[in-house]
């Protein structure tokens, strides 16, 4: 393994542990590093967006954002279904980029809702029954 690739991963981690650790408001821009390979220089740029979603259905939910190319980037996995009867804000941090919000119902004959595409920070809302709910953003 070449230095540089060992030194891009530590910076890597250490994006993922400060953006962990810092509980993201809106973007945050951090260089943490100034790489030298082959007389140029590279800067690693973290960026972070946050969704927050009011969950009030009075049933169990799973959301999750996709990408462009309908591939998961954050939330709830497949399967993992979590408790939305209360009201609260579910907040889901990821990388900035262009994004779509996904909402499903476990149990619904409706079938799961798909909200964008936006680009930075975004408020969404969920709430209803079972078999009647809606996912506003």
């Amino acid at each position: 393994m070449k230095p540089q690739s060992f030194y891009l991963l530590t910076v890597f981690f250490m994006c993922l542990f400060v953006l962990k650790s810092q509980g993201i408001v809106l973007i945050i821009f951090s260089i943490f590093s100034i790489l030298f390979s082959n007389n140029s220089t590279f800067f690693v740029l973290c960026i972070a967006t946050k969704v927050s979603i009011l969950e009030n259905v009075g049933a169990f939910c799973r959301i999750w954002i996709e990408d462009s190319n309908h591939k998961r980037i954050a939330g709830d996995g497949k399967g993992h279904y979590r408790v939305c009867d209360t009201v609260s804000y579910n907040h889901i941090e990821f990388s900035d980029q262009e994004y779509y919000i996904v909402a499903k119902v476990l149990t619904s004959f409706e079938k799961q809702k798909r909200r964008g595409p936006f680009k930075g920070e975004h408020y969404c809302s969920i709430h209803g029954e079972v078999d009647s709910w809606d996912f506003d953003c």
